[in-house]
């Protein structure tokens, strides 16, 4: 530890997480720490310990938005695209902040869209096999599970293969249609 600053730093991370939903806390942790710093060099430039402050906690935050992306990427649960795209999302704000301060020279901050972009790809890939697969079960539950995952695959890519087409008649096949018959002569 260099100065007291970091130690309280690391403190008000450590207590964050401990009070709260882990997974939310300790991202907005890092990041939350990391934009306060970056605020306060911004109004002292000239602060030497300030910007290696901020350097060492870029290189953290972007350690835990990785670190998390990992643990994403070995999980089988389609939820993992979600949450894989807001780490890159978080990774490309703090890389936005880096870019547009004072010490842009100083740390090397890529551009995530390309992940961000793949990303959105594959889920729209798995997405669709997904509703395909419910649509071959020819039953109203899985067309509206169809439909369901068309929908999301044009969140992840707009106009992805045949999906509006698919995602429409995945809506006709959910939806039952009942007939009424005319009374005749009060014949019931």
């Amino acid at each position: 530890m260099r100065n007291p600053y970091t130690v309280f730093i690391l403190a008000f991370v450590l207590i964050n997480t401990s009070c709260s939903n882990p997974q939310k806390a300790v991202s907005y942790s890092e990041d939350k720490v990391f934009f306060e710093t970056l605020r306060k060099l911004e109004k002292k430039p000239n602060e030497l310990q300030l910007k290696q402050d901020v350097i060492d906690l870029y290189k953290q935050a972007v350690q835990g938005h990785k670190d998390r992306i990992n643990s994403y990427q070995v999980n089988s649960d389609l939820s993992r695209y979600d949450n894989t795209i807001s780490e890159y999302n978080s990774l490309q704000r703090l890389s936005d902040a880096i870019k547009t301060s004072s010490i842009f020279r100083d740390v090397d901050a890529p551009n995530y869209y390309t992940e961000v972009q793949r990303v959105r790809e594959e889920a729209a890939g798995v997405y669709y096999d997904a509703a395909v697969a419910e649509m071959r079960t020819d039953t109203r539950e899985g067309a509206k599970r169809a439909y369901q995952n068309f929908q999301k695959v044009s969140q992840y890519v707009p106009n992805y293969r045949d999906v509006s087409r698919l995602q429409k008649e995945a809506y006709e096949r959910s939806i039952v249609n009942i007939m009424i018959n005319p009374i005749q002569n009060g014949v019931y």
